[in-house]
């Protein structure tokens, strides 16, 4: 990341607390999750969405740096605890969609 980015995430650690980041956290998850929801409904057309697929993933790509700088204002993500917590998350992950394989080949 640049100097200014560096410099604008100091900024804003010093001055907004702890609640009001995971206030602001929770909002951009929520509308991550929405973006999410938008870019399904605009490729698999079930329920139709004015958002054409690029605009949809353009949402999606803006929801996700949101909230990847509220994490980096709370100064969380590259703990300890939060990879382990990712690799077990990923491993159960593809142990499940392995098991579903598993169960349909059968």
């Amino acid at each position: 990341m640049s100097e200014s980015y560096h410099e604008a995430l100091r900024y804003v650690r010093n001055n907004i607390d702890t609640e009001v980041t995971l206030i602001h956290l929770a909002e951009e998850a929520a509308e991550l999750a929405c973006a999410a929801l938008h870019l399904v409904r605009s490729v698999n057309g079930k329920d139709p969405t004015p958002k054409s697929r690029d605009a949809a993933l353009s949402c999606l790509y803006e929801e996700v740096g949101d909230v990847l700088n509220t994490l980096d204002a709370l100064d969380i993500g590259e703990e300890d605890e939060v990879l382990r917590s990712r690799e077990i998350k990923m491993v159960r992950w593809s142990a499940r969609l392995a098991a579903m394989e598993d169960d349909i080949d059968e």
